[in-house]
């Protein structure tokens, strides 16, 4: 990720268009999730969600830049100590996965985790929007005249998918029973992050 694609991080659904959409739940993590875009593998666009407090860790590590003398010339958020390339999450994912000393390191990486997701969500009845919806955020492709008839996809992915990731992360996932996006109903002990989020 660039700086420059970081600084066009915000919050979707600010100006409330969609309220009639969303359900309760889904205009709060609208409101608490921050979402930008980065150029990805062939040039595809990806999103990126990040929560209120990565987003102010973010922004202070951004105004220390200055103190950093390799990261004054760089374009990249994280920038190697040459600052002329970037740190790679999934060099940086997989050495802890090794150095964590787990049984087997192999299955925590990126695109296990992408498989993941995909695979959890076939114990759902997603309906097509939503398929679409989270076949997008994952990167994954989707038929092109889908693109013409969806509501705005940073609200929808933000709203939709949030939800999910949250349950997954609490492992509320499989103790609970839902057919599509919709009908998460993310317990209060699952939003720890959100504890200081007014909803």
């Amino acid at each position: 990720m660039t700086v420059e694609e970081y600084s066009k991080n915000k919050l979707t659904n600010d100006d409330g268009e969609l309220d009639g959409c969303l359900t309760k739940l889904e205009k709060d993590l609208c409101r608490y999730f921050y979402r930008t875009e980065i150029i990805a593998k062939r040039g595809r666009i990806a999103a990126v969600l990040f929560p209120r407090q990565v987003k102010e860790n973010i922004d202070l590590l951004i105004r220390s830049r200055n103190s950093l003398t390799n990261c004054l010339n760089s374009k990249f958020l994280f920038p190697t100590k040459s600052a002329s390339s970037h740190i790679r999450g999934t060099d940086v994912l997989r050495s802890i996965a090794i150095d964590c000393g787990v049984e087997h390191p192999k299955r925590l990486r990126s695109t296990k985790l992408r498989n993941h997701i995909a695979t959890m969500t076939q114990l759902f009845n997603l309906s097509e929007n939503e398929i679409d919806i989270l076949a997008k955020f994952l990167g994954h492709e989707i038929r092109v005249h889908r693109e013409f008839y969806r509501l705005p996809d940073g609200t929808m992915q933000v709203a939709k998918v949030s939800k999910l990731l949250m349950m997954m992360e609490s492992g509320q996932i499989t103790r609970n029973s839902v057919n599509s996006l919709d009908d998460i109903d993310v317990d209060d002990e699952c939003i720890v992050g959100m504890s200081h989020f007014q909803c």
